[in-house]
């Protein structure tokens, strides 16, 4: 009788404590790796999220920049448009073919004043690179219009301008419709170069850049730096007429470039000029 009581006895309170206390031991272990795991993986996330933002920014920096433009047309009963490319080391304001039309009728063209800076971002969250719009060309394209954060955790955004008369980098490249003088009484004082004079090639300061170099700097929680850097090229970089003598102009010349050897009939296509 003695012998079967004491083969059903229970745990002991010191062996219920010792098995608490490694339960309680794995628990912690368990949560404590879990913990490290989801941490690392929100890391990762926030890192990925900053890298996909870096990323759409460097394409749409580089996609509106190379569209950017200059215009001398004027219409004499209207409020001038001023166009213009302001380039700094860290901010760049320019006009552009860009502009994407998303409500239908809406009073918009192609055309619209785009500026990229660095800003602190509220409430202590550090750089965050900023794309301010203008979609409505006036007469004051640095003031107004819609600003957006792009990018956050920003340590640095450089812009360079290739000045290929002097075969170097640029710090700065500031060019706007008000370098051109118009054709009219109230510009016959400005002394400044009319519309109806050609721009060279040789004249780099009236016109855009050949091309310009974008680097931005991400910074990590972890203090570690991911740099992103492209360049891209600008299409058009003589100013453009749009005036009536200026479309003659215009055709007048691609007539003469066909009758020297162009893609005219009967002529063979002549080099492209490579890297302009």
């Amino acid at each position: 009788m003695s012998a079967r009581l004491q083969s059903a006895r229970g745990f002991t309170l010191i062996e219920v404590l010792v098995a608490v206390s490694l339960l309680a031991s794995l628990g912690i272990f368990l949560y404590a790796s879990f913990g490290a795991m989801i941490r690392s993986q929100e890391d990762t996330d926030r890192l990925q999220e900053r890298h996909h933002a870096a990323r759409v920014s460097m394409s749409r920096m580089t996609r509106e920049i190379s569209m950017a433009f200059l215009s001398k047309h004027v219409n004499d009963d209207e409020a001038r448009s001023k166009t213009l490319f302001l380039g700094d080391r860290n901010r760049i304001t320019f006009t552009s073919f860009s502009n994407q039309r998303r409500v239908r009728e809406s009073m918009e063209s192609d055309q619209l004043v785009i500026e990229y800076f660095l800003k602190s971002i509220p409430r202590g969250r550090g750089k965050g690179l900023y794309r301010r719009t203008k979609s409505v060309l006036d007469d004051k394209p640095e003031k107004g219009g819609t600003v957006e954060l792009m990018a956050e955790g920003v340590k640095s955004l450089e812009f360079e301008y290739w000045n290929r008369k002097d075969e170097d980098w640029d710090s700065n490249w500031e060019v706007t419709s008000d370098d051109f003088e118009l054709l009219g009484p109230a510009a016959l004082a400005t002394g400044k170069r009319k519309l109806s004079e050609e721009v060279t090639d040789e004249d780099e300061t009236l016109q855009l850049p050949w091309r310009v170099l974008i680097r931005l700097e991400l910074i990590d929680e972890e203090k570690v730096t991911h740099l992103f850097e492209t360049q891209t090229p600008l299409y058009v970089r003589e100013p453009l007429d749009f005036t009536l003598g200026g479309a003659l102009t215009n055709a007048k010349g691609r007539l003469n470039s066909k009758g020297r050897g162009g893609k005219g009939r009967g002529g063979s296509a002549g080099p492209t000029g490579g890297g302009r």
